[in-house]
Formats: structure tokens, sequence, C-alpha cells
């Protein structure tokens, strides 16, 4: 599909990136025309506008951290309710303000809005607006992202489960700071319902290595894990390490299914981690390359971030890592009975995938059995996250699963 001025057409995926594992973000149609965008209204040339503040700078805000993403819970012009997922890949920020008790938005996509994290407000943020977009349990009602977020230096600390914007004072038990710069990338014009939009740079380009090999990467805190390109992920597992060829993948298209394997280094500003988890998905790559105007060999993604108190000081251009000291906070997603969860209605869990060969399905549990406890913890009244994380384990050991469907209690066997 093309446009008259020959710029490439490109959905919603290519403009918020890639959604957590097992979140999905909402979808909308909308399409990107390439090329940054300038204008006469006082912007920076690219789309942006400097929005004002009310409140302190640089007071760290209590989130919830699951899946390696940060949530935080917002106000929206002053109404509490949902909350945001706090997403560097998105280059909009997206509301559902059915999720904010009192709130009254007109009927159109795309609104102004003030939101509000914690003791700091930000006035007047262009937004697009969802309904009926709500996840169940988690209330999540949109997305932060990069349209907000550039203005500042904001501080993700997966370990204290805090976000930062401004800076301040740093936690206790972290390392000296690497850091690498960048320039903020991609942007353009969006058309949506036959409106033209400014959309800003917010593209944070990194270069990493994997193995060895170089890749050009966007750091995204809305993905759970590392993606890479097919290709390479054929390439990596050609001397034959696990594949996992199941595990869920959602993005702005829908859910699916993709392939997990584990890779022994990755390094960013001279910091590695080892035994990572990469997943593979072209698309979404491809559509963001599209706006980038060049191939794009991955996303930089949380499974990466979590080792570290991450912060990406947008007004300086640079990224700083301070590993923790500790790596008691960090989970392995991938450690767990061979299935995954998802909510089923408004207080419910079933299955969302099971994986093949484990102990799981060798015990009969199918997609779509009802889950009521997990090692006699019941399920109602948790949300997704917390549900989920129940599944993990080290690898040996067993979880007592509750199934709805027969009322009786099953064993599976923890696995990788």
């Amino acid at each position: 599909m093309k446009v008259d001025d020959g710029s490439s057409v490109q959905t919603l995926a290519a403009l918020t990136g890639l959604a957590c594992s097992t979140l999905a973000r909402s979808a909308l149609a909308l399409a990107l025309l390439s090329g940054c965008g300038s204008s006469d209204d006082g912007s920076k040339g690219d789309g942006f506008t400097p929005l004002a503040t009310m409140g302190p700078l640089g007071v760290p805000s209590p989130t919830l951290v699951g899946q390696n993403v940060v949530f935080v819970d917002a106000t929206l012009d002053g109404h509490a309710g949902g909350r945001l997922l706090v997403d560097t890949g998105s280059p909009f920020t997206l509301v559902n303000g059915e999720l904010f008790a009192g709130v009254m938005l007109p009927p159109q996509t795309q609104v102004t809005v003030d939101v509000g994290v914690g003791e700091l407000t930000v006035e007047h943020v262009p937004a697009l607006q969802l309904t009926g977009a709500s996840m169940d349990q988690l209330r999540l009602a949109g997305i932060l992202g990069g349209n907000v977020l550039r203005q500042f230096s904001c501080t993700f600390n997966y370990r204290d489960r805090e976000l930062q914007l401004g800076a301040g004072a740093l936690p206790d038990s972290v390392e000296e700071k690497t850091q690498v710069k960048f320039e903020l990338s991609g942007g353009g014009f969006a058309s949506l319902n036959q409106q033209v939009i400014a959309v800003p740079k917010t593209r944070i380009p990194v270069t990493a290595v994997i193995e060895n090999k170089s890749y050009r990467f966007v750091l995204d805190t809305g993905a759970s894990d590392i993606v890479i390109r097919g290709s390479d992920f054929d390439a990596l597992v050609a001397d034959g390490r696990p594949v996992l060829g199941d595990a869920p993948f959602t993005t702005v298209s829908g859910q699916s299914t993709t392939t997990v394997t584990r890779v022994h280094s990755v390094t960013l500003a001279g910091q590695t981690v080892t035994d990572v988890p990469v997943v593979a998905e072209d698309a979404i790559l491809d559509a963001i390359s599209s706006e980038l105007g060049y191939s794009l060999d991955g996303l930089f993604g949380g499974d990466f971030l979590r080792e570290f108190l991450v912060t990406i000081d947008f007004p300086r251009g640079i990224v700083e890592l301070r590993r923790y000291t500790t790596r008691d906070h960090v989970v392995d997603e991938f450690k767990r009975v061979g299935f995954w969860l998802a909510a089923s209605g408004s207080t419910g869990f079933k299955v969302a995938a099971v994986h093949a060969g484990g102990d799981a399905a060798t015990k009969g549990v199918v997609a779509g059995d009802e889950i009521v406890a997990i090692d006699g913890t019941v399920l109602a009244g948790l949300d997704v996250l917390a549900s989920d994380a129940l599944l993990n384990g080290s690898v040996g050991t067993t979880h007592r699963i509750h199934f709805g469907r027969t009322q009786s209690a099953a064993l599976a066997q923890t696995e990788t």
C-alpha cells in the first residue's frame, strides 16, 4: 500500500512496538506516513512540543513490574483508576477513559488529557483514546508513551519497582554506571480517521552484541524480551540449542505464538548478561524499519534491562546502566510449569497455551482449561501477573494445580 508521496503506510504496530508476551495492547487502525514532520507551532520540527508539568520532578513513583515490563497507577484529568504501561516503544500515549471513574472525554479518537504519575502531572498530553480495551484484572488503561517520556530523564527501577521522571537521588546497592549515547529516530506523520497527526521522534537506537555479533536495536521498555529476526534466530539455533516453539506472543496485531531460545551472552554499553531468552518476530521489525528508514535487527527488551537500574535521559541522549548488586528480584519466566495463563472474564483464569512434551501436556492439560487455584492459592481476586507468577519455579519442583473442569487436583512438573 502506498501514499502519493511514495512513503510506506504502516499500522499501529509500527508505532507502539511490541507488547509483552502475555499482555495485549489494544489495536487501532492507524497509518504512519514515513519521514520527519515539521511545523511552525513551536515544536522541535519532529512533532514534539514540550508539555507543561505540575508537581515535583525526580520523585520515585511505585510501579507494578511483571513479565519484565513496568506499569504505573495513573490519574487522568485528576481521576484515579487505571494503570498505564510505561513504554518507550510507543510514540503515542493511549488512554481508556472508561477505567478512570468520573472522567468525561469527548467522543473522538484524538484527545488532550492531564496524566498524573505519583506527585507529578503532565498537562495537556496529546493522546489517542481507546474504548472497551481494559485488560481484565490488570486494569490496564493504556500506554504512557514516548511523546511524554521523551521530555524527561526517566529511571526504571526494576528491583524496587519504581519509576522516576526527572533527575533525582539514586537508590542504594547499585554499581557504577556505564552509558551509551543515542539520537532519537523515527517519527513523521500519522493518518487517523482522515486526520493527520504529527508523530515525534521517540525511537532509541542502540547497538548491542549477541554472542559476538552486533545488532541494531531499538530500546523498548514495553517489550518483555529481546526480539530478533527469524533469520538471525535460525542462525543462532543452528548449533542445536533448545528451542521452545509455542510461547504466547501478543502485539497490536493480535495473539499468536513465537519461538524462544537462550543466548549465551548479550552486551550493551560494556555490560554483559548471560543466559538471556530471545524471541523471533519479523513483522513488527519490518513495520518499525519502514518508519526508521533502515532495516532494524531487533527490539531490546526487559529480560536484559531488568538486571539494571536503567536511566534513559532523553534530553541528553544518554542511556545509563547501573547493575544491581543482587539478582533476588530477577525471575526467569521460562522456568515454569509447562503452560501459560490468560485472564478469563473479570475474575477467572484459563490455560492460554501448553508446551508440547512437558509434564502438563503429558497429564492432559489443554488450552482453555479453567484454573481455580495454584498450590492452594485461589486465583479469584488476583491480577493476571500475580497469578501467572505462581507457575514459576526451579527445574524439578512441582506445583499443584486445581482445575475447574474436573474440580480435582493435578500435578505438573516444572520445566525450563
